[in-house]
């Protein structure tokens, strides 16, 4: 019975009303002071609520596909090597080489991260982190630039989550180590400007200009004050994966690179969000992908979609995205045959887009 399954769910509401009619039944008979009675009152109590909880829980999970198998909830220590991004036919050309060791590259001391803060036109002003590679704080590196990647924190995320939970810094100090990921400096920020609303990375009517402080004012801050070549890369993990698509999409002059860790990509409208659109259904037409590959010109932009076919949500719109790419944009997949919409499946999934990024941004120049 799978952990996702609606019999495993009615079976536990099943239960649940029965220990709770139970209850009542024997409560009466369980009112002495006595310490057997006591006892048998907490027991009952105890059993409700965790039922209650575990109840609740299965049924968010069921919604969302925050864990996929049974096999999730124990963690476990699971092998990223092979793991390799696959090119989507009919799109050739396009297929990541194998991990090599990048000459020259090599560093086992870790990068570090700095607190930035990001003054946007349209009056937003966010704080968030850069990750610098040990390379860039070299003499011999001095007036070298770096590759820049703009990576988003999904919904209600903050920036932390990027570093604790989805664990970057890690993941790029042991590719450097390694010799198969290029330096590359790595801006942190939250699309959640005004929490607890998702913003779906939206230009707001008459609301926070979400899209273009990402897409246009936090490019433009990092080019003036860190020493990168260009931000033309964009990641991120569930709403962060829907907003690296959507930039990429609208934006390739910008972004080149597009990765999306169970990014899902029509944009949502639920009580999270609020009105983003202003009840403009062509508004919220160009925030969805799929939409804009279909009725407008094909970007120059290669993108890495990962999910896993148990993820309900997510993998048919990866699918439905896969129909729709033309050249010259590119589509490269990781499909990860079971897995939920958790931090545990995107660390899994995260050294191989590393590896798939750096085989395509421009490495450092000398300025």
């Amino acid at each position: 019975m799978g952990l996702l399954s609606g019999t495993f769910l009615a079976l536990l509401g099943a239960l649940t009303l029965i220990v709770v009619a139970a209850t009542a039944l024997v409560w009466p008979r369980l009112a002495r002071r006595a310490v057997l009675p006591v006892a048998g009152r907490v027991a009952l109590l105890l059993s409700c609520q965790v039922l209650a909880v575990l109840l609740a829980a299965t049924a968010v999970n069921r919604t969302f596909d925050f864990y996929a198998a049974w096999a999730e909830l124990v963690p476990r220590t699971v092998s990223t090597d092979a793991i390799a991004p696959t090119p989507v036919a009919p799109v050739k050309g396009h297929a990541t080489p194998p991990p090599r060791p990048y000459s020259g590259v090599a560093d086992h001391r870790p990068g570090r991260l700095v607190p930035i803060t990001v003054p946007g036109t349209g009056g937003l002003q966010e704080s968030g982190l850069a990750y610098l590679p040990p390379q860039y704080d070299e003499p011999a590196h001095r007036h070298d630039r770096f590759p820049a990647v703009l990576v988003l924190a999904g919904y209600p995320g903050h920036v932390l989550s990027l570093v604790n939970a989805l664990g970057l810094p890690g993941a790029m100090n042991r590719g450097l180590a390694a010799g198969t990921v290029r330096p590359m400096v790595m801006v942190l920020m939250s699309p959640t400007v005004v929490p607890p609303r998702d913003t779906e990375c939206a230009d707001v009517p008459g609301g926070p200009q979400v899209e273009t402080y990402l897409a246009k004012d936090v490019p433009a801050w990092v080019a003036a004050h860190l020493r990168t070549s260009g931000t033309t890369a964009v990641l991120g993990a569930s709403t962060g994966g829907f907003c690296a698509i959507k930039l990429a999409t609208r934006h390739p002059a910008q972004f080149q690179q597009s990765v999306a860790l169970s990014g899902y990509i029509h944009p949502l409208q639920d009580s999270t969000t609020g009105e983003l659109y202003a009840h403009d259904r062509a508004l919220r037409q160009h925030s969805d992908a799929i939409w804009l590959l279909q009725h407008g010109a094909s970007p120059r932009v290669a993108y890495l979609l990962a999910a896993s076919r148990t993820e309900g949500q997510v993998y048919p719109q990866l699918l439905q995205f896969a129909a729709v790419v033309r050249p010259p944009a590119s589509l490269t997949t990781i499909v990860l045959p079971a897995g939920g919409h958790n931090y545990g499946v995107w660390r899994t999934e995260l050294p191989a887009a590393l590896r798939w990024l750096s085989a395509r941004v421009a490495g450092a120049t000398r300025a």
